[in-house]
């Protein structure tokens, strides 16, 4: 038997409160894609942002890409960092004795690793200085043309590479380093070549 008014509460057309509620969810989702969200008036506004007009901005500069820090120079930065390649000098002769004496393999491997990478950045140094001065070379020239009163010729990116080939050539053939390089050279293209091919069955 039920209890007093449960009758009439289950035939009254008004819905629950726990319905209601999620039928208002359902219509704030609904008109969500053409009008704002509906906020409740119980919850607090959100404090407005604190005002920066008085403050100043921090802005951080990059010294590499800033006009201000000015330009970098080559020859002075050789100069006043002598020392840093005097030391990487003195430590590719320490990390080659070591080399030699180590009786380890894995230690003679690491160290093997060690010594080809420092090798590689000294290598790499010495080809872009001597490009550095090449181009140098050739900015002097160009300014001795144009005060002869001779229109200056300026080389093409294409054209440098040979000449700067040549030079290597020429390099390669007074150390009599030319036919080890060339045989690097004819296998490295062999590889690359066959990599194309088809695998014989």
């Amino acid at each position: 038997m039920d209890e007093p008014g449960t009758s009439e509460w289950r035939e009254s057309p008004l819905p629950p409160r726990e319905t209601a509620e999620k039928n208002l969810s359902l219509r704030q989702r609904k008109n969500a894609k053409n009008a704002p969200l509906e906020i409740s008036s119980k919850k607090p506004p959100a404090l407005p942002a604190p005002s920066l007009a008085g403050i100043k901005k921090q802005r951080y500069r990059d010294p590499r890409f800033d006009e201000k820090c000015g330009s970098l120079g080559t020859v002075s930065f050789e100069k006043n960092y002598q020392f840093v390649f005097e030391l990487r000098e003195k430590e590719l002769q320490t990390v080659r004795q070591q080399h030699r004496r180590e009786r380890d393999p894995e230690r003679k491997a690491q160290l093997k690793d060690l010594l080809t990478r420092l090798e590689n950045q000294e290598r790499a140094r010495t080809q872009k200085k001597k490009a550095e001065e090449k181009d140098s070379e050739r900015k002097v020239a160009q300014t001795q043309l144009v005060a002869s009163g001779k229109n200056p010729y300026f080389l093409k990116k294409s054209d440098k590479s040979i000449l700067d080939m040549v030079s290597q050539f020429q390099e390669l053939k007074k150390t009599g380093k030319l036919k080890k390089y060339m045989e690097k050279k004819r296998k490295r293209n062999a590889k690359s070549d066959s990599k194309g091919l088809p695998k014989s069955s």
